[in-house]
């Protein structure tokens, strides 16, 4: 609350803080997460605004709140709390004066249903200049509650202010066939990180693929629906990709030196190495997690040239009793 100088029962309390000026405020505002900035816009006039210039306080997750595991998942309640959380991003968003923002991170179970609303959002932050943008429509179970939303081509936003400002974008829960792929990555030409996860491929081919990328971080985990995926990203230097047995082509990554590879599609690369063949010589850190070991030992294993690897990871998650030697 506010804090008063000189009150000890005087009734011509000064209050110090409220004179700041505004630039102060939202310095003293931005240390707190979203829903405490709000509140204090009930101190006093002076007050009920100054919230709303804060340029880094746009973090709406669900998953912090008391319904999200708390309720029955689907059930009348938590579909109403949902709707509830969702009148309050609208809120939140229709009072900001920010010219512009950060980071814009929303995390709430949402489908089909909600995608205007969903879209309302986006052009929010894109209209703010934002530099990080996540969209994370996933339940606890980390995927879509119910008919996935598909989002339109973000050539939409070819001329907002976030064009050059965007550095970083994660979507989960959401379809992403190649169109709106390629819409992302000619966009949005600063753009460093991109992360894709639990997504719907529409039984696509998707190419992280461009001359001029700037790209530097990219995963890509659980794609249903995904035939094909061709990376060819010049500063690419991590990638993280968990999948099944989709054709993964690394095209041209010629300083990528960390890579992280999960599930099925971690046996199937074992016995097919020659798929990273072209960059093994470049890791300084490989990363398989595996989930079940069976089998591996079964075939033979041709290991590419691993010259500069300093980090091997190996991670199971199946009960077993085999010898790892067949990793050294």
């Amino acid at each position: 609350g506010r804090r008063l100088a000189g009150c000890q029962g005087s009734k011509h309390c000064v209050d110090l803080i409220s004179s700041l000026s505004d630039d102060v405020l939202i310095y003293i505002l931005s240390s707190l997460d979203l829903s405490e900035a709000v509140r204090t816009s009930a101190l006093s006039k002076r007050w009920r605004h100054v919230w709303s210039y804060l340029p880094d306080c746009y973090d709406f997750d669900a998953s912090a709140t008391w319904w999200w595991l708390g309720l029955k998942y689907g059930g009348n309640q938590y579909k109403f709390q949902v709707c509830k959380f969702v009148d309050y991003v609208n809120q939140v968003l229709s009072s900001s004066r920010a010219p512009n923002i950060n980071r814009f991170r929303v995390h709430v179970p949402l489908d089909l249903n909600y995608r205007a609303t969903v879209h309302t959002w986006v052009n929010f932050a894109m209209g703010k200049s934002v530099k990080e943008l996540e969209l994370n429509l996933s339940c606890y179970a980390g995927v879509c509650p119910g008919a996935p939303l598909w989002l339109d081509s973000f050539s939409r936003y070819a001329l907002y202010p976030s064009v050059h400002t965007l550095v970083s974008l994660s979507l989960v829960a959401v379809c992403v066939n190649d169109c709106l792929l390629e819409s992302i990555l000619i966009n949005f030409p600063n753009l460093e990180r991109l992360t894709m996860r639990n997504i719907y491929c529409q039984h696509c081919d998707l190419k992280v693929v461009g001359d001029s990328l700037k790209l530097r971080y990219l995963e890509i985990s659980h794609c249903k629906d995904l035939r094909k995926l061709e990376i060819s990203a010049k500063h690419l230097v991590s990638i993280i990709f968990r999948g099944h047995k989709e054709v993964v082509k690394f095209s041209y990554v010629p300083v990528l030196h960390e890579a992280s590879f999960s599930e099925t599609y971690a046996i199937h690369l074992i016995h097919n190495f020659h798929y990273i063949s072209g960059f093994s010589s470049q890791l300084t850190k490989l990363a398989l997690a595996i989930n079940v070991i069976q089998g591996i030992a079964d075939y033979p294993i041709e290991f590419p040239h691993f010259g500069n690897l300093k980090q091997l990871e190996l991670s199971f998650h199946d009960k077993f009793d085999k010898s790892l030697l067949i990793f050294t």
